[in-house]
């Protein structure tokens, strides 16, 4: 099997709405989702938008396929009744130097993360473990 490269084709779904609708607001909050470009990284920013988030922070690695997610978060608030701003931070998980650009922009830029979704995937080889754990640990 490859990789698609087309655009998802729509699923319905049975219970997602119900929940959505009964989630609580996010007036006030700051949510920052990885690896959001589909999927359910994408769906969690979205709902965020819907729930009024104030900040929605998409932490991503430049492409296209980040560009247009925020193309298209930016097109649920213009449809809707929401105020949330959304905005991408470049974050590479498989280059530290990146996620640490990345905190330092979004310490500088918000007071506060109120939800972090970690959804982005990350392959930890050996040579990284090493690394990487001091990090994780802390």
């Amino acid at each position: 099997m490859g990789v698609s490269t087309s655009k998802p084709h729509p699923i319905a779904t049975k219970w997602f709405p119900e929940f959505e609708q009964n989630l609580p607001t996010l007036d006030g909050k700051t949510v920052c989702v990885t690896g959001c470009t589909t999927g359910t990284g994408f769906i969690v920013a979205r709902t965020a938008v819907r729930k009024n988030a104030s900040n929605v922070v998409l932490l991503n690695r430049s492409s296209d396929r980040a560009t247009k997610a925020e193309e298209l978060l930016h097109d649920e608030i213009k449809s809707s009744s929401s105020s949330s701003k959304v905005e991408t931070i470049s974050c590479d998980l498989q280059d530290f130097e990146s996620v640490k650009e990345a905190a330092k922009t979004i310490q500088s830029k918000y007071d506060a993360i109120d939800v972090l979704c970690n959804n982005a995937g990350m392959l930890i080889q050996y040579v990284y473990y090493e690394r990487f754990l001091p990090f994780l640990l802390n």
